[in-house]
């Protein structure tokens, strides 16, 4: 599946349905360490809107990448339920619009900053506890404990 769009067929009022998968090696990710795991799967719809071209779809794949704590690959699901893009027909010079670089973009920054392993449960994560920040509880400062309401008795 070619991720193009032909405008011309879309002028008299017709939707294209689009649906199918791309190979991962599209995405084109120079780190060794980031790796599409599997074929990304499209599926939506293309129509005109008055002077606009409209592309709603919703995208899946899995992507490897390393764990946040001990390094290891970790494959997560990548879900991007509301795709949407907008383009002025005035701005397509040709009647074939190419959306693959808008689809490879939002995949890539739909990925996290931060990910563990296991669930979130990585098992290396009791060696490095002691250079983790410790969770504080809540407790009230002492400008909170006293204060005084000067107009609650009127």
């Amino acid at each position: 599946m070619e991720l193009k769009i032909f405008v011309d067929r879309l002028k008299e009022g017709s939707i294209e349905k689009l649906e199918g998968e791309v190979p991962p090696d599209f995405l084109e990710v120079g780190d060794q360490d980031l790796k599409c795991t599997s074929p990304v799967k499209l599926k939506g719809q293309a129509y005109i809107a008055t002077d606009h071209l409209l592309i709603q779809l919703h995208i899946e794949t899995k992507i490897s990448m390393p764990c946040s704590i001990c390094n290891g690959p970790t494959e997560i699901k990548i879900n991007i339920p509301d795709f949407t893009q907008v383009e002025p027909l005035s701005e397509i010079r040709s009647s074939i619009f190419d959306y693959t670089d808008l689809v490879r973009e939002d995949i890539l920054l739909s990925l996290p900053q931060f990910i563990e392993c296991h669930e979130g449960k990585c098992p290396e994560r009791d060696l490095i506890k002691n250079y983790l920040k410790k969770e504080e509880k809540a407790k009230k400062p002492a400008s909170e404990e006293a204060v005084h309401f000067p107009f609650s008795d009127l």
